[in-house]
């Protein structure tokens, strides 16, 4: 599973996806960009979930909570295997390559910038992937 949660009142998709991180693995991120949305019914109700870019700032900074049975870092490949629901593997089967892709153009030098945008297509830059849930 992806971490993901519900907003509190007031708070915005980004701060939330941060303080979900926080709160499900222990580690602080810096975030490099928005990946995409999805949506998908649960009894009934229609959830919106946005996925962003984020990388881990260093070493956990707290324990996850309690409710978290284990924090693993894998590959992209493990990550759809591990992932129970059709429509997230979906997602991530989508869009993590490209984040990879653009993310090794981007560590050999290749781009300035990692959201730059190229014959109106917008590169993703990463593979790490968190989610907010409406």
């Amino acid at each position: 599973m992806l971490p993901k949660g519900k907003l509190y009142p007031g708070e915005g998709a980004l701060a939330g996806a941060k303080r979900e991180v926080l709160e499900e693995t222990g580690h602080e991120v810096s975030v490099h960009g928005f990946l995409g949305s999805m949506l998908y019914s649960v009894d009934g109700r229609i959830k919106i979930v946005q996925f962003w870019h984020m990388r881990a700032s260093g070493g956990p900074v707290r324990e996850p909570m309690d409710d978290i049975k284990a924090v693993k870092w894998l590959s992209l490949k493990q990550a759809i295997e591990m992932l129970s629901r059709d429509h997230e593997k979906l997602f991530l089967a989508n869009v993590g390559p490209v984040a990879l892709k653009a993310t090794r153009q981007f560590l050999r030098g290749k781009s300035g910038n990692p959201w730059v945008h190229n014959d109106r297509k917008r590169r993703a830059y990463g593979a790490q992937v968190a989610a907010t849930a409406h």
